[in-house]
């Protein structure tokens, strides 16, 4: 019994580590759930702006497009003392150079609307950096140019609502004409279209800040 062999003895367990969850070490990294949904929420956020701004500026030039009104004026015949309508002009937003450059605006910027919310569906993993930087730099562009034409339209509606004195020589005055008037109907279309217009520089304008917030989040330094 005395010289019975010594057992050798059993080898230790070893320690498991705790199960990681997703490969993410809890204590250290949490996993990226937020940041994910961060992105996925300025992902719609930046189609249903371009969506918007395609609907918009669509909306804009058809209502400035078919803009137009005959501009007529009752008067008493003193003859017969009957009521005749008489035939002023016609009011046409084409052949106005202010409202014909915000027609062709915002052809131009429903075109590039169209292209840009193909390219975000494209480049919807945000993968092209350059793509994003093109498309930034683009809707600074064309939301100035809606700004200008938004600006030009409404200064001759404007003028066209409450007149203007153009030149005064002596006693002599000479007014731009109060149009909206005798068509009123006309200036209506004019300001809705305007209205809808600014509204689309708006969402291009909400576009280019979504872009600078996200580009402040991915350049901030990491907090420990």
């Amino acid at each position: 019994m005395e010289n019975q062999s010594a057992r050798p003895a059993p080898n230790p367990t070893p320690t498991q580590a705790p199960p990681s969850h997703g490969g993410y070490d809890m204590k250290s990294t949490p996993p990226p759930v937020a940041a994910t949904a961060a992105i996925s929420t300025a992902q719609l956020l930046n189609y249903i702006l371009r969506a918007a701004a395609v609907v918009l500026t669509f909306i804009a030039v058809v209502v400035m497009g078919a803009a137009k009104q005959t501009a007529t004026e009752e008067a008493v015949d003193p003859f017969t003392g009957d009521t005749v309508t008489a035939t002023l002009g016609k009011a046409k937003s084409t052949t106005y150079s202010a409202f014909a450059y915000f027609i062709v605006a915002n052809v131009v910027v429903l075109a590039y609307s169209m292209i840009s919310l193909a390219m975000s569906f494209i480049n919807k993993t945000g993968s092209s950096g350059f793509l994003e930087m093109v498309l930034t730099m683009a809707d600074v562009v064309v939301m100035g140019l809606l700004f200008t034409s938004n600006g030009a339209a409404s200064a001759i509606i404007l003028v066209a609502e409450h007149g203007q004195l153009v030149a005064e020589h002596g006693q002599q005055r000479f007014y731009w004409r109060k149009i909206c008037n005798y068509v009123s109907g006309f200036c209506a279309s004019v300001k809705a279209a305007i209205v809808l217009s600014m509204f689309a520089s708006v969402a291009f304008l909400l576009l280019v800040l979504l872009r600078l917030i996200l580009l402040h989040k991915n350049n901030a330094p990491a907090q420990c």
